[in-house]
């Protein structure tokens, strides 16, 4: 098992995860740091939320061919990419199951388990209350209409492709009231990047995933 990687040096990542760099350099810094970081202190160390961030940063830039990536400094947004000479600011948010307590899970295990059927119907069901959840979140926050772009990591656990058209086909529902204050909304989900509303305008624009990181 990986020794936990110094808040230090954690520190010093973030610091270079902020500037400007193409999405090869930026996606190596976190697959780097991906693989040394130990799974228990991923899911329990407090103010890694930078590294969560960069995660879904870098595959995305990667999915979409940009040229420059990038962390923002304060709070909003939470990224920002460039391609043909446009910057993207996107806010980024996990829709995750509700009662779901990262710390719960037994990181140090190596054993593989059996996930029912039943667990694959549940992660199924509970997909388009959690994205209207996060979207509804995000709108609470009143930001100012189309300045960034919303981001949604859909963390509910595998469906293992069951009711995968049904689903798909209800991200346009579940995402809609996002889409006069977002000048973009997506989901990341699994191996692919949803581009679903682009302008208050609907899109059904789909990105393959690359970096294949860790789970969250």
């Amino acid at each position: 098992m990986n020794d936990p990687v110094p808040k230090s040096e954690l520190k010093l990542i973030e610091a270079s995860l902020r500037k400007w760099m193409n999405p090869s350099e930026f996606g190596s810094i976190v697959h780097g740091l991906n693989e040394r970081m130990p799974n228990k202190q991923f899911q329990r160390q407090p103010g890694l939320q930078f590294f969560r961030e960069a995660m879904n940063a870098a595959d995305f830039a990667k999915a979409l061919g940009c040229e420059l990536v990038r962390l923002c400094e304060g709070n909003w947004p939470d990224f920002e990419t460039s391609k043909d000479g446009v910057v993207k600011g996107y806010e980024l948010i996990e829709a995750m199951e509700k009662d779901r307590k990262r710390g719960d899970e037994d990181w140090n295990s190596n054993k593989v388990e059996f996930v029912p059927v039943g667990e694959w119907h549940k992660a199924a069901a509970m997909i388009p209350d959690e994205l209207r959840k996060a979207v509804a979140k995000k709108i609470h926050k009143n930001y100012s209409s189309n300045k960034s772009g919303l981001a949604i990591y859909l963390n509910v656990g595998s469906t293992f492709g069951l009711h995968q058209a049904e689903l798909e086909a209800d991200f346009h529902g579940a995402t809609e009231l996002a889409k006069d204050i977002f000048n973009e909304v997506w989901v990341f989900w699994g191996n692919k990047h949803y581009l679903l509303w682009q302008s208050g305008n609907a899109s059904r624009d789909v990105f393959q995933a690359h970096l294949n990181l860790q789970a969250y």
